[in-house]
This record gives structure tokens, C-alpha cells and sequence, in this order.
């Protein structure tokens, strides 16, 4: 040993924070970024019915004309690591499709309400908000108190969610 700090190779977290420690702040910033992202993403919790819904979604022609859009390939990834329950497992704060959900602006404090749905069922006049648009892939997955953030033209939009209104496996509703 050369005395410098040992991580254990098979800790994916220890590995990043090594190269870290080797990268320069300044003119690395954006790859420290990046591997910050990879390495603090979760595990969305998605129902089985959702999960192959959704999985079916990305072989369509609706996800297809999308395809180049990086908050979808997100989406895809994180159904592909997901931790995928049968209905009645899926804990009580957990936005799952056709939740109701309150998120709050974080740097405005002002507060929205959607429904998460799929693209057929969108009508964001009536609150009903596409699983397929950014908010919508950012928010599947995740708890009552989590914060989310997503890319906008004008920078990035960070919420909080605030209220799981309706859930349709806690509120015992069949969609």
C-alpha cells in the first residue's frame, strides 16, 4: 500500500469518488457532474403492470419519434434498473402511474398539481401530465419528499413532491 485512501473495487460509489479525487474542479467540472449524476441516481419503484406498459411505450412509434430526446433514454434506464413490485407492494408514497401528485418549485415556492399519465390520456389543461414529457420521467419512481430536478431551456427546474394526493394501488383503484 502506497498509503492513499483504499476504496473497495467491488463499491461502485468508492470507484467514482477516486477518480474524483484525481480530477481537477476547474477545467473537469462537467465530467464531475456527470459522474456525481451516474453515481447518485436511484432505483425508481414501478408495478409490474406499469413497467411492462411503459417498456411496450418505448417499442411504439410514439416513443420512437422521441427517441433522440436524453430525459426518455433516461426513462428507459432507470426502467431498466427499476425494483418492479406487484400492486399491492408498492409502498403508499411512491408516484406511480395515474398518481395525483403536488410538486413545489423550489426557488418559487409556487405549487402544481398533476396527474401522471400515459401519452393517449395527456391533456395538461385538465392537469393530466404525460409520463413522456420531462416533468413527467422525472417524477415517476419517487417518493413523497424527494427532490427532482429537470433540464428546461432556461436552465434546470428543481421540485419537490410534496403530497401523493391519490395513489391507485394505496387508494385500492384499478386504472
Amino acid at each position: 500500500m502506497d498509503g492513499s485512501p483504499c476504496c473497495d473495487s467491488t463499491d461502485p460509489v468508492s470507484h467514482y469518488l477516486s477518480i474524483l479525487s484525481e480530477l481537477s474542479l476547474d477545467s473537469d467540472y462537467n465530467i464531475l457532474g456527470r459522474i456525481f449524476t451516474m453515481v447518485t441516481k436511484r432505483q425508481i419503484i414501478i408495478s409490474k403492470g406499469d413497467h411492462e406498459r411503459l417498456k411496450n411505450l418505448f417499442f411504439s412509434g410514439v416513443a420512437a419519434t422521441f427517441s433522440d430526446k436524453p430525459y426518455l433514454q433516461s426513462l428507459q434506464g432507470e426502467l431498466d434498473s427499476a425494483r418492479i413490485l406487484l400492486p399491492e407492494e408498492i409502498p403508499p408514497d411512491i408516484v406511480t402511474m395515474n398518481s395525483t401528485i403536488r410538486l413545489r418549485q423550489l426557488h418559487s415556492k409556487e405549487i402544481e398539481t398533476y396527474t401522471l399519465v400515459f401519452p393517449a390520456d395527456a391533456n395538461i389543461a385538465e392537469g393530466k401530465l404525460s409520463v413522456l414529457a420531462p416533468i413527467g420521467t422525472a417524477i415517476l419512481g419517487y417518493r413523497v419528499g424527494d427532490r427532482v430536478e429537470w433540464q428546461v431551456p432556461s436552465g434546470a427546474i428543481q421540485f419537490k413532491i410534496e403530497e401523493l394526493v391519490f395513489q391507485p394501488e394505496r387508494d385500492g383503484v384499478v386504472v
